[in-house]
């Protein structure tokens, strides 16, 4: 509500410009002509016209692991976010660890950058397997995400499943979402006890996260990481990654491997197919622990705050 007061009315360009064009040159005059006291850029980037700003930045990959992305890519934001972070009223960033990488990387001071987590939606709970998944043979299945993502690391995830037990194997399948390509030679496509799904909705999602055995998630870099959240919402135990955000975000809900051992990563996923499926009692305090209502306050109280300190010295 308090945030609703601030917003009296849509803006809307028409431009035909590039998108980072049109972040740069377009959205300050839009601000000028519209007389906007403080702009929020929510996704990466943002004008380096505007000071009176805060600008979300969700991680620092690009910094951290130019290798990930296209070159381009990772040198405009080289080139972008330390400017950017010189300039604007406040960084607003997903975690601790992200923080912490910003300031590594020479984006922003320590004093420059507000917290404010992402929230788990009311979405992520229990649900049934739609028409379009029955007969896949998901159920009781290990659900890994982000194939053809080389930070999601699904390359271990498949090498970790292999090495389990083939009577394991038979009972939990390996759900693999995302493009198997770089998993798979052409001449190979899949192996048995893998399911391949290469599109998928939030709603069948949610279903695979309802209806798996437990969600393998062994990524190398994390600025927040809600799949592990979303699945705990929809009932399912995680086994995750012991490094980036992971541990500060998912504390004592989870199970933990060494993303970069698959003796880790199958031992973790091992030791939990031979157990019931139980979602550990401290992941029901998530949901509540990472609402947005809670973000959308924090994110208030920074809007207040910079409004409190008047115009940004930069």
């Amino acid at each position: 509500d308090r945030c609703r007061a601030w917003v009296d009315r849509i803006v809307v360009d028409p431009s035909r410009l590039p998108l980072p064009a049109w972040i740069q040159l377009r959205v300050p005059s839009c601000c000028r002509r519209s007389a906007i006291d403080l702009l929020w850029s929510p996704t990466n980037v943002g004008p380096l016209r505007c000071a009176r700003q805060l600008a979300t930045i969700h991680d620092a990959s690009p910094l951290a692991h130019p290798e990930w992305f296209p070159r381009s890519f990772a040198l405009y934001y080289r080139w972008l976010w330390p400017r950017l972070g010189r300039r604007v009223a406040r960084i607003i960033t997903d975690s601790d660890f992200s923080r912490r990488e910003l300031i590594d990387h020479g984006v922003a001071g320590i004093d420059s950058i507000d917290v404010i987590p992402c929230g788990i939606d009311d979405h992520w709970q229990p649900r049934p397997l739609p028409s379009s998944l029955e007969g896949h043979g998901v159920s009781d299945g290990v659900l890994v995400l982000g194939a053809g993502n080389p930070r999601k690391n699904v390359g271990r995830a498949l090498d970790a499943w292999r090495r389990l037990d083939a009577a394991l194997r038979r009972r939990h399948p390996l759900i693999v979402v995302g493009d198997p390509s770089t998993l798979f030679r052409s001449s190979e496509r899949t192996e048995e006890g893998v399911v391949s799904i290469r599109e998928l909705d939030d709603d069948g999602l949610a279903a695979l996260y309802t209806h798996a055995r437990v969600l393998l998630y062994p990524s190398l870099y994390e600025g927040f990481g809600l799949p592990p959240l979303e699945a705990l919402a929809c009932g399912t135990p995680s086994i995750v990654s012991d490094g980036s955000s992971l541990r500060e975000v998912c504390g004592e809900a989870v199970r933990y491997c060494d993303p970069s051992d698959v003796d880790s990563i199958s031992s973790a996923l091992s030791d939990e197919l031979t157990r019931p499926k139980r979602v550990s009692e401290t992941a029901a305090g998530l949901r509540e622990h990472y609402s947005w209502s809670r973000s959308a306050a924090k994110l208030a109280a920074t809007i207040e705050a910079v409004h409190a300190e008047g115009e940004n010295p930069s």
